[in-house]
């Protein structure tokens, strides 16, 4: 297997009103192609902090973040931005969708920063994998939570990514809908790509490969 990424002693601190605050300590992991990871532990240890800065959406105090053998914050924030959009794909437990455009215009927005190979047939393909095929002319406002999150899934997987970061994404879900979003990234793994979810969600935890616990002493 190849390594997807790897973060080395990654720690992020902010200024607080009565001193620094550590939002992240120390952490290290490495995530091969094809893993699924959960990455669990109690509210306040970091696990989004963790996920944002894997992502490139934030730069870590310390340590260092390698995604497919590039030093991601070596790269400007254009050059980030660029890289991010073609290699990573976000799920978060708030779906981000656009009110105003359809289930189909938004999954196809990550289309609108960079060139995706038959953008518009792979989009459907998604979403039919989904059970989304009757619903690709709807717009949010006339979806169930679970359908918007397949939705939010299916904008995420469109760039086929090597890596999905997901964050608490079944949270709000009901068993049927959670279990289409667990085999969702399940197979995604399959075809190779690497996962990291954070989740408290029993149901959806033991599908993962391998679990890593971040630790309330690793944050404060």
């Amino acid at each position: 297997m190849s390594t997807v990424i790897t973060l080395e002693n990654v720690a992020k601190t902010f200024a607080g009103p009565q001193g620094p605050v550590v939002a992240l300590g120390g952490f290290s992991m490495k995530a091969e192609a094809g893993e699924f990871i959960a990455v669990r532990g109690p509210s306040g240890s970091g696990k989004t902090t963790m996920l944002l800065v894997a992502g490139g959406l934030l730069r870590p105090s310390t340590g260092n973040v390698n995604l497919l053998g590039t030093a991601l914050y070596d790269l400007t924030p254009g050059q980030r931005s660029t890289f991010r959009g073609r290699h990573v794909g976000f799920v978060f437990q708030e779906f981000h969708l656009l009110p105003y455009l359809t289930v189909l215009d938004n999954v196809l927005v990550p289309s609108l920063a960079f060139p995706i190979d038959s953008a518009r047939d792979r989009a459907l393909e998604v979403l039919g994998r989904l059970g989304m095929a009757g619903r690709v002319r709807h717009k949010p406002a006339a979806l169930s939570t679970g359908e918007r999150q397949r939705v939010a899934l299916a904008r995420a997987l469109l760039p086929r990514p090597s890596l999905l970061l997901a964050d608490e994404p079944t949270g709000n879900l009901d068993g049927a809908n959670a279990k289409i979003v667990e085999d969702a990234l399940t197979a995604f793994t399959r075809d190779g790509g690497s996962v990291l979810l954070v989740t408290h969600d029993d149901r959806v935890a033991p599908a993962a490969t391998r679990t890593i616990e971040l630790l309330p002493h690793e944050a404060t």
